[in-house]
């Protein structure tokens, strides 16, 4: 799908020489044209209006990659697959000019440019006095034509919000440019609070912030290694009125880090947003992933990733997958295909998978509860109103906690040959689910001594992500009088 983009470039006659004796208030009066309605102040003498399209193919994967996973019934094991890893492992950070010192009349001059049609040639913002203006919800294309060049842009937001930068780069192996954003000091001018995306060549770069109103950040490209003097780059600023209390998280030193079990309810919001977070397993295990309420008009996915960021797995929307993985840091990225919806929450679970159930304890109605041996064994006795506790496990003999668990009753001598019912696994891994089942036929007959006991062969089957567990009760009918 395509994203279109517009840039309004204004040229104007002339302004005012009074309202340049406050240039804060001016620089924030030019950058949101406040002032272009009065033809006294800001003559309008032409408009051009520029088109930029940002194009994300719809076959591609949120990660560059076609999706592969689809619902899984048996334990994958995960293979790190870094020739198909759409992220180059993180450079150690290459910091730039944490002294700068930015003037504010510098930025006045360039907004007051930008607006008069004074443009300068892109190539002469190559460090934060010479940055250029970028309008927010706009894209700019450039090229660099040197390795170590810098371009700089800087945005201005208004109002409260979140700002996501967005670095589309040359598709070259030889080719790596990182994207740098900064905060501006408007008492001291400094560039601060630097933040830095250093993927390996051909990785998009990314970054989010949470901004204040009447806030100005830096945006530096930088050519890290090698440069393209013919394919240029692409560098979006977008804006968010809004966002979920996870943010920012569009890169993953910015991923919110969790423990083996959680769930994670967020917004994408807008459609470049990326949710990365960070998970640790303390030792290897079967983890179950779903990722569920997804907005229908919207395709997104999760990248699953090692510690190294290589590729592991992609979680399609309203799925459920298990896989047998090993100790250590993990990641997941978030991200849409095409569209967000930022008003809609999607939900996102990790949990181990129970590899191992039992029955520990049944009631049931009419004083007929009891473990019994009618002649096929010891097992649970069952009426009709029954209440059926036990456990889930994991492969380490650890409790399964909050997990989804399914217990079917097959009860095949009566005219209801299935009775299903579903809970959730407590803090102890504990269950217990209340079944009300039709009554039995009577097929078979146990000489109590006393009595004839009748009943029918039903086996339960407790269910839970790839488990299945199946036992055998006896479903009592009724008894006779009998003496010997």
């Amino acid at each position: 799908m395509a994203q279109i983009f517009c840039i309004i470039f204004h040229t104007v006659g002339s302004f005012r020489v009074s309202e340049l004796r406050s240039p804060k208030r001016h620089l924030r009066n030019l950058l949101n044209m406040k002032n272009f309605s009065k033809p006294s102040t800001w003559p309008l003498s032409a408009a051009l209006l520029l088109l930029l399209t940002v194009s994300v193919p719809s076959s591609a994967s949120a990660d560059g990659l076609a999706p592969e996973l689809t619902e899984l019934t048996q334990v994958q094991k995960l293979i790190p697959r870094p020739e198909q890893s759409a992220l180059k492992p993180l450079k150690a950070l290459p910091m730039l000019h944490r002294a700068s010192r930015v003037d504010l009349s510098i930025l006045e001059a360039h907004a007051k440019t930008l607006h008069e049609g004074e443009v300068h040639p892109l190539a002469t913002n190559t460090d934060p006095s010479s940055a250029l203006y970028m309008s927010l919800n706009t894209a700019v294309s450039n090229t660099l034509s040197a390795q170590g060049e810098q371009h700089w842009y800087f945005v201005h937001s208004a109002d409260a919000g979140k700002l996501t930068f967005n670095l589309q780069v040359v598709n070259s192996a030889s080719v790596d440019y990182d994207l740098h954003v900064f905060k501006l000091n408007l008492d001291t001018g400094m560039l601060e609070d630097e933040q830095v995306s250093a993927f390996g060549p051909q990785t998009s770069e990314q970054l989010s912030t949470l901004v204040s109103e009447d806030s100005y950040y830096f945006i530096c490209v930088n050519a890290y290694q090698g440069f393209d003097a013919a394919r240029p780059y692409q560098l979006a600023a977008l804006y968010s009125p809004t966002s979920d209390a996870a943010e920012a998280d569009d890169h993953p030193a910015q991923a919110k880090a969790y423990s083996v079990r959680f769930t994670a309810n967020q917004t994408l919001d807008n459609a470049y947003d990326i949710d990365w977070i960070q998970f640790t397993a303390p030792k290897a295990n079967n983890f179950t992933f779903t990722f569920s309420n997804v907005p229908s008009s919207s395709n997104y996915q999760v990248g699953i990733y090692d510690g190294n960021l290589n590729r592991l797995a992609t979680l399609t929307k309203n799925s459920t997958v298990t896989y047998s993985m090993g100790a250590g840091v993990y990641y997941l990225r978030v991200a849409s295909l095409d569209t967000a919806v930022p008003a809609a929450a999607y939900q996102l679970s990790v949990n181990t998978a129970a590899t191992s159930a039992y029955l520990g304890w049944v009631d049931t109605d009419g004083g007929n509860a009891g473990f019994v041996n009618y002649g096929a064994g010891n097992f649970w006795r069952v009426y009709r109103s029954t209440i059926l506790a036990g456990a889930l496990t994991d492969i380490n003999g650890d409790p399964v906690v909050n997990a989804p668990v399914t217990i079917v009753v097959n009860t095949p001598q009566t005219y209801v040959s299935t009775t299903t019912v579903s809970g959730v696994t407590d803090v102890g891994g504990n269950f217990g689910l209340s079944v009300n089942l039709p009554s039995a036929k009577g097929t078979y007959v146990y000489d109590n001594w006393s009595s004839y006991h009748y009943f029918d062969m039903a086996t339960v089957s407790i269910r839970s992500s790839i488990l299945q567990y199946n036992t055998s009760v006896y479903h009592f009918a009724y008894s006779t009088y009998k003496p010997h």
